[in-house]
């Protein structure tokens, strides 16, 4: 509706002295988008600081944080497909899911670097890392993904219709960011450490 309204607003020439003011539930949501963007910068930022801590790299939570961009595919898949609208609750659960969907890539590469430690190559560490840890992957993202699941249907009478929006995103970022990190991470981890990996090999 508002974009119809601002579509009238640049096609209607008002006389001087006249003016279009937004109010209400516009001015609102357009002040919670600001401020929701500000939330997802911060976590964003913070997530990447703790990454960085951990992995004692700067380039690493990087590619653990291309999977948000994966999950986002998920989040517009499942909000297209229920008809569900990018609301407050939708956006909330977006930054939810930056600290749940790192978590299969933070197992995946820790496991990794691992192995590169005892001597292996990236790429015969990658062959040993997803195979070996799809398993408590999968079983953390289908724990998530079924508790989600009544949220989701709606169960429930009060705020039910508020929650689902909640439980749609988590579910659909989820699924396929687990999906997609299993495939796209583990390559782009090897491109950018190809040239480590010819080192090793050559040694």
């Amino acid at each position: 509706i508002v974009n119809s309204l601002k579509k009238l607003q640049e096609e209607t020439d008002l006389p001087n002295g006249y003016q279009f003011t937004w109010g209400g539930n516009s001015e609102m949501m357009e002040e919670n988008n600001r401020e929701m963007g500000k939330a997802f910068l911060i976590a964003m930022i913070l997530t990447y600081l703790l990454l960085a801590a951990i992995l004692e790299s700067f380039t690493k939570p990087i590619l653990i944080l291309m999977t948000l961009p994966l999950a986002l595919i998920g989040v517009f898949t499942a909000l297209y497909l229920t008809g569900q609208s990018l609301n407050l609750v939708s956006m909330l659960a977006i930054i939810m899911l930056l600290g749940i969907v790192v978590n299969a890539a933070i197992l995946l590469l820790d496991y990794t670097q691992q192995l590169r430690h005892h001597g292996k190559t990236t790429r015969e560490a990658l062959l040993e890392a997803c195979p070996t840890k799809l398993k408590p992957i999968i079983m953390s993202s289908i724990a998530i993904i079924l508790g989600m699941m009544p949220m989701a249907l709606g169960w429930g009478s009060a705020g039910a219709e508020m929650r689902q929006a909640l439980g749609i995103v988590s579910i659909g970022g989820l699924v396929v960011a687990t999906i997609l990190t299993l495939l796209i991470i583990p390559a782009f981890f090897y491109l950018t450490t190809k040239e480590h990996a010819k080192l090793e090999d050559n040694v």
